[in-house]
């Protein structure tokens, strides 16, 4: 197992969603449920313990759900980064990836 951050940190999650078959491509966006604010927090708490110490360790959190096309999996594309605030301004969070974790499945147990 690699290093647990244990200092603030900066997430981004980006879930894959099957667009179901009575569901036209007019529809851009997954604007129906799953709740995108229950997805995060399964995976935030999934994190706990294995990423980062704990989920209060977050103070930057950027979430967005869109549907799969033919190549990309069902799934969630996850982030972490240590915070910074002089990343925001300079070059962006993205470019001092720690971290990525593929293709994560949520559970609906508790969440």
């Amino acid at each position: 197992p690699g290093t647990i951050f244990d200092t603030a940190v900066a997430v981004e999650i980006v879930f894959y969603i099957r667009r179901p078959a009575s569901v036209t491509k007019s529809r851009t966006y997954p604007h129906v449920k799953p709740d995108i604010d229950k997805l995060a927090r399964g995976v935030l708490d999934a994190m706990t313990g294995i990423v980062y110490k704990d989920d209060g360790r977050v103070v930057d959190l950027a979430v967005r759900k869109t549907y799969v096309d033919d190549h990309i999996q069902e799934g969630a594309t996850i982030s972490v980064t240590p915070y910074d605030n002089s990343l925001i301004t300079t070059s962006g969070l993205h470019s001092t990836l720690a971290r990525q974790l593929k293709n994560c499945k949520c559970s609906k147990e508790g969440h």
